[in-house]
């Protein structure tokens, strides 16, 4: 009796061993990707044999291999993860596991942009002409895809209007906006002449350039006079330009710059300017 007492009051009986210890399916797969690429995923945990049905995306395969390579080039879209799902069985149990991958896409990385080549520190108005061309040579992607800007302006914020952009030869349709932003053979370029602003043609819904310059598959001013009504016909006081420019590459993913500039004061056609107004 004393020893009976003793084993049950100091003894912990164990549960039976079964025949076969019970394995958990599990999946191993990166956490995030950026396509297109090859993706190895991979069905781990189960010691026994089975078959291994494989759904990635919403595309099935059955057999007893344990892992997939997947190939991620055209996906529906890169905003919703890819699901994996793996269901093994050896025909008496069933066990089924699900992994998320991120597609990941990083938007162009803009940098500066040049403006005729050099940094803009001011715009100087006192030139009614001045053309700038706006390039951005340290723009990349991070992941390597390709860009383009999308949609770019130039805005006066004294004069309260945004300054006609020329993207010569122009090749896009309506709205009037370029198919891809180019000046000449340079990419991700446009043009601007500052305090200019012009109505847009009502057959080509282009903007006119000013009398005496050349934009090439645009129209000009007719004259020197025509060019007036495109200029502020009053003084502006020294005051900041605005530019915004949107870049987006192959998989959708944009990048916004914007950059104000300060700008010398405006005097109106046939107005004097004098050089300490000027930096």
């Amino acid at each position: 009796m004393a020893m009976a007492a003793l084993t049950l009051g100091g003894c912990i009986f164990p549960d039976p061993i079964p025949d076969s210890i019970q394995s958990t399916l599990s999946i191993i797969a990166p956490a995030e990707v950026h396509p297109p690429c090859k993706v190895k995923i991979t069905a781990d945990g189960i010691d026994g044999v089975g078959q291994y049905t494989f759904n990635i995306g919403g595309v099935e395969d059955t057999n007893s291999t344990p892992f997939r390579y997947a190939d991620l080039v055209d996906l529906p879209s890169m905003d919703e993860p890819l699901i994996v799902t793996v269901t093994w069985t050896d025909g008496i149990d069933t066990q089924t596991a699900t992994a998320v991958i991120a597609l990941r896409n990083r938007g162009p990385v803009i940098g500066s942009p040049r403006f005729n080549g050099m940094y803009a520190y001011e715009f100087h108005a006192f030139d009614q002409a001045r053309r700038v061309k706006v390039t951005f040579p340290d723009a990349y992607d991070p992941e390597g895809d390709t860009f383009n800007v999308t949609d770019a302006t130039v805005h006066s914020v004294e004069w309260g209007k945004d300054l006609s952009i020329f993207c010569p030869p122009f090749i896009g349709v309506n709205p009037p906006k370029p198919d891809v932003y180019h000046v000449g053979q340079t990419k991700n370029a446009f043009v601007f002449y500052t305090y200019w602003s012009s109505k847009l043609q009502v057959t080509t819904e282009l903007p006119l350039y000013p009398f005496g310059h050349s934009e090439s598959t645009y129209q000009s001013t007719s004259s020197c006079e025509g060019s007036i009504q495109y200029w502020p016909d009053t003084e502006i006081a020294r005051g900041d330009v605005i530019i915004t420019a949107t870049f987006e590459d192959e998989k959708g993913g944009t990048t916004d710059g914007r950059w104000i500039i300060p700008i010398s004061p405006y005097s109106p056609c046939g107005g004097v300017q004098s050089p300490s107004s000027v930096l």
